[in-house]
């Protein structure tokens, strides 16, 4: 399944690379399908999956944590919580996007956001899923993405004017 999985991941990641998924489209793909990990994470999640949810929240409370392990930990922590839906199908495809698009998008966006409120975010999102509130969770994930998607907007507008700076 591994070999499977890195195939779709490489052939998203080209996809990325030539233009042909841009960040609207990561974003509403990741946000839809991780609603439903929400969900189901708040019902399936054991105490296995809390506790990798709650190390990548340690760790990304590292002060001294590289933007490039911040990102790392981003992406851990969102497979932590797609592992928490015990749904093969689901976790197959969302570490497609994780591990080939989140990447991406992370390093698009790493300088105009905010640690402190991504923390936070993913703070209360663990919150709710140990508390197996799937409104509550799927809350915060709306907030987080709708933030990132504000901070892609701003990372894409700083590119276009350095971008026209440059000519």
């Amino acid at each position: 399944l591994k070999e499977q999985w890195s195939s779709v991941a490489n052939a998203m990641t080209l996809m990325v690379s030539v233009g042909e998924i841009g960040l609207t489209e990561i974003t509403e793909a990741r946000h839809e399908l991780e609603l439903i990990c929400c969900r189901l994470a708040a019902k399936r999640r054991d105490d296995t999956h809390l506790a990798e949810m709650k190390k990548e929240l340690e760790t990304q409370m590292d002060t001294a944590l590289t933007d490039t392990d911040f990102c790392a930990s981003d992406v851990r922590f969102h497979r932590a919580l797609v592992n928490a839906t015990q749904n093969p199908v689901l976790q197959f495809v969302m570490i497609a996007v994780l591990e080939s698009l989140q990447p991406v998008a992370n390093l698009l966006v790493f300088r105009f956001r905010e640690r402190e409120l991504i923390i936070s975010q993913h703070q209360r999102l663990y919150e709710a899923v140990k508390d197996r509130d799937a409104d509550a969770a799927i809350a915060v994930w709306n907030e987080q993405i709708a933030y990132l998607g504000e901070k892609y907007a701003e990372a894409q507008e700083w590119r276009r004017e350095k971008d026209q700076a440059a000519r």
